[in-house]
């Protein structure tokens, strides 16, 4: 069983070392924004966010999103994603715990840059620049 849990920015540093090889995968692919260090850093500022996949009591896969406070709205930005080899699509069902929490934190809707390939997870995103789907279910 799968079990997706936030961590405490406090709990981070704990976290990190087992979170690092999904972090650093999915810095293999990403654009070269960030470094793992860029990423420690945000995550124990507050200014990221770092989600753990758990299963069976160990770390099978790690998130991070941020929220980006632009003038006339917010939104939860899914920024890094790794899991352990056939675990991409195992999050999904988690997914509305991170709608719920970026409604929580005052976000109008999610938005995730990545690889094309997401846009055949994420049947509810428009695939624009970003894929971002609203939080209210309008479009």
């Amino acid at each position: 069983m799968l079990v997706l849990d936030g961590v405490p920015a406090a709990a981070v540093p704990r976290v990190w070392p087992f979170a690092l090889p999904f972090i650093e995968r999915a810095l293999a692919e990403g654009g070269g924004h960030f470094l793992a260090g860029d990423v420690l850093a945000a995550l124990e500022r507050g200014e990221m966010q770092l989600w753990a996949l758990w299963r069976e009591g160990r770390l099978a896969g790690a998130l991070v999103t941020e929220i980006v406070r632009w003038p006339q709205r917010s939104v939860c930005r899914l920024v890094l994603a790794g899991a352990e080899d056939g675990l991409r699509e195992e999050w999904l069902p988690w997914l509305g715990t991170i709608e719920a929490w970026a409604r929580a934190h005052g976000c109008a809707a999610i938005e995730i840059y990545g690889r094309p390939g997401w846009a055949r997870l994420l049947p509810g995103a428009r695939r624009r620049v970003v894929l971002e789907w609203n939080l209210d279910g309008k479009e």
